[in-house]
């Protein structure tokens, strides 16, 4: 007979007393539970008597002063100006950051893959200040971040597939591939 076709020898649980028969050897418990009780009653024994014998200090009679617990609901609807002053002020001291949120948030929204701001940062502001399409200085002007690739045709948010652009380049170029845009004169830098 094979001996790995007969049934395992039943055996009691060291825990709770209970006969079974283990499935694997080596088995010691009969459950997960058991185990677990094991372990922390043998954990238990191991710390000092002082963390043991947890004894309770009586509770003297102190006056409680009415504290409400912070709710910040309550506070913003208290504080809303205060707090939309305060946004407002961070998003026009930093551009970018607010710029990228914007882009990631949409990203994010269509399930694409996006760097951290972090990283697309740096990598824009490793490029050249001229339109990456057309060529024109981006020194005094306003200029967009374009994606390569659109997103919306497969293009990832990613500092690889984002250039700076001119506002009238990335507005035209809206959502059509890098080679249905290119018009005479712009630069191919594929």
């Amino acid at each position: 007979m094979n001996p790995f076709c007969q049934p395992a020898p039943s055996q009691a649980c060291p825990q709770c007393g209970v006969e079974f028969s283990p499935l694997y050897p080596g088995t010691v418990y009969c459950s997960k539970r058991c185990g677990t009780n094991a372990y922390q009653k043998c954990r238990y024994h191991r710390l000092p008597k002082r963390k043991r014998n947890k004894t309770t200090k009586p509770k003297t009679a102190k006056p409680k002063a009415d504290k409400k617990l912070f709710n910040w609901r309550e506070y913003h609807t208290l504080h809303r100006a205060e707090i939309r002053r305060n946004a407002k002020k961070w998003r026009e001291s930093h551009p970018m950051q607010v710029r990228l949120q914007k882009h990631a948030r949409r990203i994010k929204i269509q399930a694409a893959k996006t760097d951290s701001s972090s990283a697309i940062l740096g990598h824009i502001s490793k490029s050249k200040n001229s339109c990456y399409w057309c060529g024109t200085s981006l020194k005094n002007v306003q200029w967009h971040i374009d994606h390569i690739v659109p997103i919306i045709r497969g293009g990832l948010h990613a500092a690889h597939n984002m250039v700076k652009s001119c506002p009238s380049c990335n507005l035209k170029k809206n959502d059509s591939m890098p080679n249905d845009s290119i018009r005479s004169g712009q630069l191919l830098l594929l």
